[in-house]
């Protein structure tokens, strides 16, 4: 409870004196952010969320939608309004979007078309640029090909390009047109001017009525409506484009007919010993319900000739001669013997069919024959049959009950062992503890003694350090009618320097203990970054700058903490090496892989550090000479950085002559 005690007040304390700085810190957060959080959700036709769709917003922002349909996106103010939204999953598009109080909701429905890509290529292999092109099909459609010859054809679901007369491009033929893996090579070839046919120019009037028959070719969907389109067209006068898309959509119409026709052919019946028999009998039924169709078919048409006929012979008879009368009335004699063999065929088929039928029917279907078949024998083998299967698991059953009696035995054996060996270790680790507990008690009792002498050391320099410019500001203020202006108003500046110099040492050691942004990081990138931020102090002192660092060296650690500690050994280098009296400052930053280790080394010419205070220079409000512009706390802050980044830190100094640091760190810091 005492331990406890004392971290409460350590943290109690530490709290009120570091409020108002974080006050200050999260204030300057919220006014720098400009993002805004967006609810992104999918919908399908039915307002049913659509799950794990890839969307593209304005052609920069990635979402995925996920197993819910919804998922949360950072967004600048300058992203809307919404301008685009895309769907990379294949055969989807967006149907609709909304966008209201922060929730982006998309409708998606599938595409009621494809994307067919064609190349377009002369016969000498070369891509044809920037040319339109007019495709005849279900639609008409005009395209411009692209830079590199290639252009995307919106067609149906089910529709195929099919032939090269379905292309138009003027001054051009299409000459090939090769398929692969649903995309297609156009072949074309200039026109020669000796293939041109010379056509006579229509009246406007008579072009602009044609004009309108041709756009009404895609309507038609038939033959028949074909040709009544273009009956009001003039083909004589017609232009060479004209007639391609007048072939290309009869050409179309043909070949939709053709494959209507094949898909009407009756399709044959085959039984074979693998196929089903319920599969061969409704096939076989199919069959003759489509033959019965036919003959009553045939009857009528039949019918109709012999009516036909009739009329004929009641008209047409008396002028005959009698050869021509005897010839007529054998051929009548002989219709007649055929319908009666084909009568007596019939009835010999349809007998015979039926037999066959009667006889499957007896032969594997009369189930009152097959029981009587059964003996009495037969009955009592299979009475006997079924009480040994009885038996037998029965048998079974008490096997399989003692088996999983002896595998729960054994399993609670194991489990006791097991919780037998659980107890002897624990009481093992109970008696170490009993006997190391003095010596834990020890070692905490001389922690927490340290941290709170350290405690009482950093709030009496804190505070002190924090009202010396304070009290400096009050005593300028009160000799402000004896002073300069100029000159009060650079003490005071200089005062709340010192001060903000001692805040921001004492809200980077409250960061130190929760550092964050864990994440690889580019050693070279970093350390000129720091560098960078000296860049006044370093002209103003007149340093030459010696920097050193391979292209790519990374470390996986915490950023911020990093370049603190960079930070903090330029600013010490830059300072104590111009309090020298030499005639060149230098400064010379290395960064180096040293075995398993990354190091990073930071060397002045400057004063040097005397060796009687080298063993206190990384304590808390320590300065090492009257010199010193701080309140003592860098060289801390760098060693107290350097716990929660594994690493460590060396010094090597000449007094007069020059001060070395080298910082050696993990090239990964696990946790």
């Amino acid at each position: 409870m005492l331990v406890v005690r004392i971290l409460f007040r350590i943290l109690n304390t530490a709290s009120k004196l570091l409020f108002m700085l974080w006050c200050m810190f999260v204030v300057t957060m919220a006014v720098a952010q400009t993002k805004q959080r967006v609810q992104v959700k999918t919908f399908d036709l039915q307002l049913k969320p659509y799950k794990n769709l890839e969307l593209l917003i304005n052609n920069s922002i990635k979402v995925n939608t996920g197993e819910r349909g919804a998922n949360f996106v950072e967004m600048n103010e300058s992203d809307f309004p919404i301008r685009s939204v895309q769907i990379k999953n294949e055969g989807l598009e967006p149907a609709s979007w909304n966008f209201s109080k922060g929730i982006l909701e998309i409708t998606v429905r599938k595409m009621n078309y494809r994307l067919v890509p064609v190349l377009v290529l002369t016969d000498q292999q070369q891509p044809v640029v920037k040319t339109e092109i007019t495709y005849t099909g279900v639609r008409r459609l005009k395209v411009v090909t692209n830079d590199d010859g290639r252009l995307e054809l919106p067609l149906d679901p089910d529709e195929k390009i099919t032939a090269t007369d379905q292309f138009i491009i003027v001054g051009y033929k299409p000459v090939n047109l090769i398929s692969a893996n649903n995309s297609y090579t156009l072949i074309i070839s200039r026109i020669r001017q000796d293939e041109i046919k010379p056509t006579v120019p229509a009246p406007e009037a008579t072009r602009q009525s044609y004009q309108r028959a041709l756009d009404q070719l895609d309507t038609a969907n038939s033959l028949n409506s074909f040709y009544q389109v273009i009956r009001g067209i003039p083909m004589d006068n017609l232009r060479e484009e004209d007639r391609r898309i007048v072939d290309g959509r009869f050409n179309t119409l043909m070949r939709a007919m053709q494959e209507s026709l094949r898909a009407e052919r009756p399709a044959q019946i085959y039984i074979s010993d693998t196929s089903a028999v319920a599969e061969d009998i409704r096939l076989l039924i199919e069959q003759a319900n489509r033959e019965s169709q036919a003959l009553e078919n045939q009857r009528a048409e039949f019918e109709v000739q012999i009516g036909a006929l009739t009329r004929k012979f009641s008209s047409g008879l008396v002028d005959l001669d009698s050869a021509s009368r005897e010839n007529l009335l054998n051929e009548i004699a002989v219709l007649e013997r055929i319908i009666r063999e084909n009568e007596s065929r019939f009835t010999s088929n349809q007998g015979e069919f039926k037999r066959i039928l009667d006889e499957l029917k007896e032969k594997y279907f009369d189930i009152s024959t097959l029981e009587t078949r059964l003996s009495e024998s037969e009955t009592l083998r299979l009475q006997e049959q079924r009480e040994f299967r009885q038996r037998i698991f029965m048998a079974l059953g008490v096997v399989v009950l003692f088996s999983i009696l002896i595998v729960l035995l054994i399993r609670l054996s194991a489990r006791l062992r097991s919780q037998k060996r659980k107890l002897t270790v624990a009481n093992n680790e109970i008696r170490m503890i009993n006997a190391n507990l003095e010596s834990i008690v020890s070692k905490r009792t001389k922690m927490l003694r340290e941290a709170n002498a350290e405690l009482d050391t950093f709030l009496y320099k804190a505070s002190h350090d924090l009202r010396t410019p304070i009290a400096s500001i009050y005593g300028l203020c009160n000799l402000a009618d004896h002073i300069p202006k100029e000159e009060l108003l650079d003490k005071i500046v200089g005062s709340a320097e010192r001060m903000d110099r001692l805040l921001t040492s004492l809200n980077v050691i409250s960061e130190i203990n929760q550092p964050s942004d864990y994440g690889p990081i580019n050693l070279r990138d970093t350390a000129e970054r720091v560098l960078k931020k000296f860049t006044a102090d370093i002209k103003r002192n007149n340093v030459q700058v010696l920097f050193s660092c391979p292209d790519v060296i990374t470390i996986t650690t915490y950023p911020h903490l990093l370049e603190v500690v960079i930070a903090n050994l330029i600013d010490n280098a830059i300072f104590f090496g111009s309090l020298s009296d030499v005639a060149e400052h230098r400064l010379a930053v290395s960064i180096a892989q040293s075995g398993e280790r990354i190091e990073i080394t930071v060397e002045d010419n400057g004063i040097g550090i005397d060796e009687s205070v080298r063993p206190n220079i990384f304590n808390m409000f320590f300065k090492g000479t009257e010199q010193s512009r701080g309140n003592g706390l860098g060289l801390y802050i760098l060693s107290r950085c350097l716990r929660p980044m594994k690493g460590n830190v060396s010094v090597d100094s000449k007094t007069g002559t020059y001060s070395r640091f080298t910082v050696q760190l993990p090239p990964v810091l696990k946790s």
